[in-house]
């Protein structure tokens, strides 16, 4: 329900990203960004608020670091609850970070790609050290992404330097869709 995220005491700003984690399976946890750069951590999302109080069991965990900076645009759950990757899209910040606490500690990731923004961010299934990212110049992707500063490399594939507005898995075949500002979708 919507009010549930609008009475938290977290939301100070507007929400700029939503992910529902796809490892709970007894009730939802929802995690959400905001455009001043939080990150809340909702478990029991799904909870049905009372009619009468509007309280419901949802709990609300503030994973907001103090490195974080300007519009969160995209969070993703890694292999489980532990580990996280957040991004921001903005100029002059670090835009790529990753816990592999559920939160409790955050190390940015940003290594040597150069300053833009940064859309989203998927891990391979296959590889955990093979990260891609969308950003304002195309997709990049790193094979060192446990090292404190990743080598990011352009992966064009025929794509101009365009916006990646979202990025999507498909489970099974572990085809990337990729959605674009300027030539529609694309899939790797």
């Amino acid at each position: 329900p919507n009010f549930i995220l609008e009475n938290s005491t977290f939301l100070t700003s507007n929400v700029s990203a939503l992910t529902v984690c796809p490892h709970t399976k007894v009730s939802s946890t929802l995690y959400f960004g905001t455009e001043a750069g939080q990150v809340v951590k909702v478990e029991n999302a799904n909870s049905v608020p009372n009619a009468t109080t509007g309280q419901s069991n949802a709990t609300f965990t503030s994973l907001t670091d103090q490195k974080f900076v300007g519009s969160v645009s995209d969070i993703e759950i890694g292999k489980d609850e532990n580990h996280i990757f957040v991004t921001f899209h903005n100029y002059g910040v670090e835009n790529i970070f990753y816990s592999s606490d559920g939160g409790q500690n955050w190390e940015k990731k940003e290594g040597n790609l150069p300053d833009l923004p940064v859309y989203n961010i998927l891990q391979s299934p296959l590889d955990s050290e093979e990260v891609i990212i969308g950003t304002e110049l195309g997709v990049w992707f790193t094979n060192n992404f446990s090292s404190n500063s990743p080598n990011w490399s352009q992966a064009n594939a025929g794509m101009k330097d365009l916006r990646v507005t979202d990025m999507d898995l498909r489970k099974g075949d572990n085809k990337v869709f990729i959605s674009t500002y300027g030539l529609s979708l694309i899939h790797i």
